[in-house]
């Protein structure tokens, strides 16, 4: 699946600011159970005109307990194909919000239960986890849960407007610490340079993100597992060379499906062409296969312009003796447009149900025409209809009552995304495989599509519906 989540297992706020009477400290609080989690830093709040710069500083850290077991039970080794994106969402709130303000993630690999407190405002819910201790036996190594002068920063984010969700990238963690990722957790805070109360004195209250409690199913932390898992069949479009493209190598894949599950094949596998039925006249030498997943293999082909069929033969072969399938594939040659028009398409998906169950793996399968194809009644009556093959397309899935974007177009290699939303095609057109349980049951929700086409990105008319129940 190009997307995959991982829940949060465990969260909750800790901190060292000062109750109402300005005097105690809430660093006993626990906020387990709360729906929301909060960070701030607070200097100078103490009435004291002559308090230690230490006892004037006030602040909150979140903490964070990631399903990395569920990540090492999904890969059996890391995959380095993904990226694992850690994202909390924004949660507005009637307090002050600060603006222009970074913060930090650190990590800590200290075990803690989440604890079942709720006041976040007077802090009157003790229990741990908590600002002075990670269990009701055993204090923190250092007060906070981690040293933030000290410890190294996992990654950082940069808050502008304030009301920006985290979104970091911490794939580079996760591969580091993959052989103890089951006993790492995550710290939120300010950096040090603001929170030792000596070169900063600004106060940023508060900055409140959802938590795992939150009654709102798409505003949970989570981390999101990104593959490009992009699969370009050309089966259905195979063009002999051409100087009207750079590149003229092409992929054409083999699928080996025993009983329903995909299988390796025991040997090398390689490919070669024909141009004749009997396979004695040969387009070049055998091509070797890769195997980019278990019962997947692809061979990159070039065809010569001079090749003059309309039509060649391919032959799959095990270990140089053993024939395992052969078949024919159309031959197209390519040819540039004569007029600068637009160009549109029409679109549909056409297996979509009407509704699925969230333990379903779905396959949406997209039929794609240009919108100015008129086919006359020869045409419908003695063909199978145009189904064209875009090279780059793209999904995002929305919630049809409040239009909510659940998963956005994951376009380019850039910032956090990873091509995840790019759409496959094979011999059949285009499409695309989504794992449905990453979508609460009972709303309807609407596939969007987005084309790339000469360097510009189009998003179609067309909204396909569907429910989870």
């Amino acid at each position: 699946m190009s997307i995959k989540k991982f829940q949060i297992t465990a969260d909750t706020t800790i901190y060292n600011a000062f109750k109402e009477n300005l005097k105690d400290r809430g660093t006993n609080a626990n906020t387990g159970l709360s729906d929301s989690l909060e960070t701030f830093f607070i200097y100078g709040q103490t009435p004291d005109p002559d308090a230690l710069t230490a006892d004037k500083v006030e602040e909150a850290r979140i903490l964070l307990k990631p399903d990395f077991q569920g990540i090492l039970d999904a890969y059996t080794n890391f995959p380095s194909d993904t990226k694992f994106i850690l994202r909390l969402f924004n949660a507005e709130h009637p307090f002050t919000l600060p603006k222009n303000f970074t913060l930090n993630l650190f990590s800590t690999v200290d075990s803690w239960l989440e604890g079942s407190g709720l006041d976040m405002e007077s802090y009157r819910d003790v229990g741990t986890p908590s600002w002075l201790k990670k269990d009701a036996t055993t204090d923190w190594a250092t007060s906070g849960a981690v040293d933030t002068s000290t410890a190294p920063v996992v990654t950082s984010q940069v808050f502008s407007a304030g009301t920006e969700d985290l979104s970091v990238d911490i794939t580079s963690f996760v591969q580091n610490n993959w052989a103890n990722l089951s006993d790492q957790s995550f710290v939120v805070s300010f950096p040090s340079s603001i929170t030792d109360g000596v070169t900063q004195t600004l106060n940023f209250y508060t900055k409140k993100f959802f938590s795992r409690s939150s009654e709102f199913f798409f505003k949970r932390p989570v981390i999101e597992a990104r593959k490009a898992s992009f699969t370009g069949d050309d089966r259905g479009r195979l063009y002999k060379s051409s100087p009207l493209t750079a590149s003229n190598e092409q992929n054409l894949y083999l699928y080996n499906t025993v009983s329903g599950v995909r299988e390796n094949i025991t040997g090398a596998v390689t490919l070669q062409l024909f141009s004749d039925s009997a396979m004695t006249a040969s387009l070049g030498a055998a091509v070797a296969a890769t195997n980019p997943e278990t019962g997947v293999y692809k061979a990159a082909v070039t065809i010569a312009d001079t090749v003059s069929v309309d039509t060649v033969y391919e032959k799959w072969v095990v270990a140089d003796t053993t024939t395992i399938k052969t078949g024919s594939i159309k031959l197209l040659t390519r040819e540039p447009a004569t007029n600068n028009s637009e160009i549109n398409y029409v679109t549909d998906i056409i297996n979509i149900k009407p509704s699925y169950t969230p333990k379903e793996q779905a396959r949406f399968r997209i039929y794609t025409r240009q919108k100015d194809w008129n086919p006359t009644i020869y045409t419908v009556a003695s063909e199978e209809l145009e189904n064209l093959i875009v090279d780059k397309m793209y999904y995002k899935i929305i919630r049809l009552i409040d239009d909510e974007t659940v998963i956005d177009y994951g376009i380019g290699e850039s910032g956090n995304n990873k091509e995840h939303t790019l759409i496959s095609y094979d011999a059949q057109g285009s499409y695309f495989d989504f794992d449905i349980s990453s979508l609460e049951s009972g709303y309807m929700y609407g596939i969007k599509l987005m084309f790339s086409v000469a360097g510009e990105l189009k998003e179609q008319p067309n909204t396909f519906k569907f429910r989870v129940d």
